[in-house]
């Protein structure tokens, strides 16, 4: 950073090291620098909203996003988070729904997109849509079975028709990430949560 202030290569590590750190803060207070000397970068409005979801703001990631989205800069990346972390909101809206239709359009129809897409499908009960794109998504990919981030849309997808047994039964398969720092937002948070609404309802 010394050597070269303006990188973005060097600015993004620092700030995923911050992350790694806990310095959140410090974290947050570097974006706001940066933005300072260059007002809307979406390099570091990304990176800003990589430094809220890392202490868990998922409202502050998600405003963000609509920033680079109102100013014409979002990217199917960003588009896809938008609608993503409406799930970590419990209020997932129609507009979360245009965003991921509009970000599988622009990525071609990416597998990870998709995904997102069938979780916001899910969430606005639209059960039918949601299996095919998901389905659609795991064969783009080769996947014989679900891996962590399906186990969870299926489960929810159960859960949402009333069937709750095998709901959790897909909630509990989900394991947390290797690294760390790829917890927060993460399909097995989603997995967490939801089992613990299972838990409280048969209370």
């Amino acid at each position: 950073m010394k050597s070269f202030p303006e990188s973005d290569t060097a600015f993004g590590l620092q700030t995923r090291a911050l992350a790694a750190l806990h310095r959140t803060s410090e974290l947050k207070a570097l974006c706001e620098e940066r933005l300072k000397r260059s007002p809307n970068d979406p390099f570091t409005l990304r990176r800003t909203a990589f430094g809220a979801l890392s202490s868990g703001d998922f409202e502050g990631a998600r405003s963000v996003y609509r920033q680079l989205v109102n100013e014409g800069k979002a990217s199917a990346s960003d588009l896809n988070g938008f609608a993503w972390y409406s799930l970590f909101q419990g209020k997932t809206t129609n507009e979360d729904l245009e965003a991921a239709l509009k970000a599988a359009q622009l990525s071609n129809k990416n597998a990870s997109i998709l995904h997102t897409l069938g979780c916001v499908y899910t969430e606005l009960e639209k059960i039918k849509e949601a299996r095919e794109v998901l389905i659609q998504a795991m064969d783009a990919t080769s996947l014989d079975e679900p891996d962590d981030a399906y186990w969870y849309a299926f489960g929810r997808i159960a859960e949402q028709s009333g069937e709750v047994d095998a709901a959790r039964a897909n909630y509990e398969r989900v394991t947390p990430p290797k690294n760390e720092l790829d917890l927060a937002g993460s399909p097995y948070e989603l997995a967490r949560a939801r089992l613990a609404t299972i838990r409280q309802g048969k209370k």
